[in-house]
């Protein structure tokens, strides 16, 4: 879900509520990985609280 799905979702959670989304998948012989992040629920989706990018490096 993008944080302007939030729209979607709005009637069920409510104007600066907080919600917490950890995406993760798991990748054979290294393990689960993923980001986390938080976002305050708005009238115009969700605004994101969580410093930094969603970028993801493999090493």
């Amino acid at each position: 879900m993008l944080a302007t799905d939030f729209k979607l979702l709005y009637p069920i959670l409510m104007k600066k509520d907080t919600i917490h989304i950890i995406p993760e998948k798991e990748i054979e012989g290294v393990g689960l990985v993923g980001i986390e992040n938080t976002f305050q629920v708005t009238p115009e989706g969700g605004k994101r609280l969580t410093p930094g990018l969603d970028e993801i490096k493999i090493l």
